[in-house]
């Protein structure tokens, strides 16, 4: 499976709605919404957005997170996501260096901002709204993340439309996902980790599920009870499923990174016969670096990891 080359995440995402309307896109918890419904979400939310450059988006993960991301790219502006449950204080401080005038909220999080601060509160189900898709540019900016701040104070990272999409593509080179894979949607939203779960995978066919619990043995059960084939987390999830030998059986891709991953804390998953085809350590820098690749050997065993480079992604060249 194949798109055709795009720099954008609206002409993508169109592309994806146009082809697999009525496929899986997200599943909300258990509620299930195909392409074409997400897509209508996204109008209606991209149709009541100002004019403004960079929206803010401080949300509870659902299916309005998502829809939110993608209107605010279909509508040509820059996201700036944060946690509802970040310190008030970084909260109004990103929104202060953004220079946010919206965010897209909800009622309960709207103490978290600053007075100038218009909120945008969603609910389902919206009202339609026509919208007058504006010319995006794959020079436009895409998302600003923030970074934690461990060394001083927080800084803004821009990744534009055009970066973004080589790195959807070259995930899709590696990992050839699309139609009938679900990826878990597991990180916070001001992660790169999080850019992975969400666009690798819509825009290139698959789905994306959320499940409405933290706990470790409930997400597992969520794994199983939907299919999930893609997981993308740290190394302590893929450690604790590696001990308790809960690894869902449709899993085919198992991806750790931020921090070292030994061979003891994946030992367990590595010899559990069929199931997971490859496990991939990246030693993120960015959205991707350098990775460490283990493969089963179709007579048994594991391939040796070996370290390739994967600095192209951002730059259109998939290592």
């Amino acid at each position: 499976m194949n798109l055709p080359k795009y720099d954008t995440v609206p002409a993508a995402f169109d592309a994806v709605v146009s082809r697999w309307p009525d496929e899986l896109a997200v599943l909300d918890g258990n509620r299930p919404w195909t392409f074409s419904e997400l897509n209508d979400l996204v109008n209606d939310i991209a149709g009541i957005l100002p004019d403004e450059p960079r929206i803010g988006i401080i949300l509870d993960h659902s299916i309005l997170m998502i829809a939110s991301m993608l209107a605010v790219l279909k509508a040509g502006k820059a996201y700036v996501p944060m946690e509802p449950d970040f310190p008030v204080e970084r909260i109004r401080d990103i929104l202060q260096e953004a220079e946010i005038r919206t965010v897209i909220t909800q009622k309960a999080y709207t103490d978290r901002l600053l007075p100038d601060v218009k909120p945008l509160i969603l609910t389902l189900p919206m009202v339609h709204h026509d919208l007058r898709q504006p010319a995006v540019s794959g020079e436009d900016p895409a998302y600003i993340l923030y970074t934690s701040g461990s060394t001083g104070r927080p800084k803004g990272v821009c990744v534009l439309q055009r970066n973004l999409m080589h790195y959807v593509r070259a995930f899709h080179h590696e990992f050839h996902n699309g139609p009938g894979d679900i990826m878990l949607q597991g990180s916070v939203c001001t992660f790169d980790i999080f850019v992975e779960e969400v666009f690798t995978t819509l825009l290139n066919g698959a789905a994306l599920a959320i499940p409405h619990t933290d706990e470790f043995h409930a997400r597992m059960q969520y794994c199983e009870d939907h299919g999930i084939t893609f997981i993308s987390g740290f190394p302590w999830l893929v450690a604790q499923m590696n001990s308790e030998k809960l690894v869902p059986s449709r899993l085919r891709i198992l991806i750790s990174g931020g921090d070292t991953l030994h061979h003891s804390q994946m030992d367990t998953i590595a010899d559990r016969g069929p199931g997971v085809q490859h496990l991939w350590a990246f030693r993120n820098h960015g959205l991707c670096q350098l990775l460490l690749r283990q493969r089963k050997a179709a007579a048994g065993g594991w391939i040796p990891p070996h370290w390739p480079s994967c600095s192209g992604c951002l730059d259109g060249n998939p290592g």
